[in-house]
């Protein structure tokens, strides 16, 4: 008689154990699904931070040395080197939602500031409308163009 009630108690332990696995699932994939978006929000920051280096390179790179003038590239192909990654402005965004609007150039003295303001929005947002999950990504970058020295 011993035996069949330890029959009985295993078999209660394993379905309470599986309403607690239940209870616990949502938590679970609610902890996986916030890394995930911190993951790609993060990934997000990095290319907009190497797009917005490449272009203040680019914006100096025919210019410095050549006068005595601080010039730099043409605002519109500095813009589309940020957003589509080629002077053209061809092709697609290389972060989603990125436009050319987004990207601001600010020339101070001998020094040229690229920034690019840009809103991300993690896939959560899409389960509940009346929180914003949205997040400010800032980057910026600024590079010397030359002129009197530093």
């Amino acid at each position: 008689m011993l035996k069949h009630a330890n029959k009985s108690s295993r078999k209660k332990n394993c379905g309470l154990a599986a309403v607690e696995f239940l209870i616990t699932l949502p938590i679970l994939f609610t902890l996986l699904a916030g890394i995930a978006e911190v993951g790609n929000a993060f990934i997000t920051y990095n290319t907009i931070n190497k797009m917005v280096q490449h272009a203040a390179r680019y914006s100096v790179v025919d210019i410095y040395g050549t006068s005595g003038s601080s010039d730099v590239a043409d605002y519109s192909v500095i813009r589309n080197m940020v957003v589509y990654g080629n002077a053209a402005g061809t092709g697609d965004a290389m972060v989603t939602d990125l436009t050319t609007s987004d990207v601001g150039i600010t020339e101070a003295g001998n020094y040229v500031t690229i920034t690019v303001n840009y809103t991300y929005q993690p896939m959560m947002g899409a389960f509940n409308s009346t929180i914003d999950f949205a997040v400010p990504l800032n980057a910026s970058a600024m590079m010397y163009t030359g002129g009197a020295t530093p």
